[in-house]
């Protein structure tokens, strides 16, 4: 859920120049936010390398799945939302190159 909350307030930033300035300071907060939002549930990891760096070394895996499904159904939920809905000044949905 961070992922996709995460590549979406990048995808919403990218896809408007305007917001251009305030890019850099709104995704260090969402990340800022999210980090503490999933601290009690994940420790904060919203990278699946930070999270199995440690179980290896520890030697003691834990469940990986929610580490890998989450970011890849993050990013395909996040693309296709972002294909389909315009953006902002525009009235259609974004077409393939």
């Amino acid at each position: 859920m961070g992922t996709a909350v995460l590549l979406a307030v990048v995808v919403r930033l990218a896809r408007d120049p305007r917001l251009e300035a305030v890019a850099p300071a709104t995704i260090g907060a969402t990340l800022t936010v999210l980090i503490i939002l999933t601290a009690p549930v994940a420790g904060g990891s919203l990278n699946p390398a930070r999270q199995f760096g440690p179980w290896l070394m520890a030697g003691r895996p834990g469940p990986a799945w929610p580490y890998l499904a989450g970011p890849l159904a993050a990013a395909v939920v996040v693309g296709a939302l972002a294909r389909l809905l315009p953006t902002r000044g525009t009235t259609a949905a974004v077409t393939p190159r």
